[in-house]
């Protein structure tokens, strides 16, 4: 079992191209998965947030330019 260190709401936001302030709203709010310690600080799997990412993906709109 290959088990990767957590990231930080700072190393998340920087993967996720957000700030710090708008990982950790959503991560409270549930948009974003993540793993709640027990301070309420929250923390991330990239494994996590990668299939997240992709869940998000939007097809094209017909007509719009390639």
């Amino acid at each position: 079992m290959d088990i990767q260190p957590l990231l930080s709401t700072h190393d998340a936001a920087e993967f996720l191209n957000m700030t710090p302030v708008q990982v950790t709203r959503a991560a409270r709010r549930g948009d974003i998965p993540c793993v709640m310690l027990h301070d309420g600080e929250p923390r991330f799997d990239v494994k996590d947030l990668r299939q997240w990412v992709e869940s998000q993906k939007q097809p094209p709109r017909q007509g719009a330019a390639q």
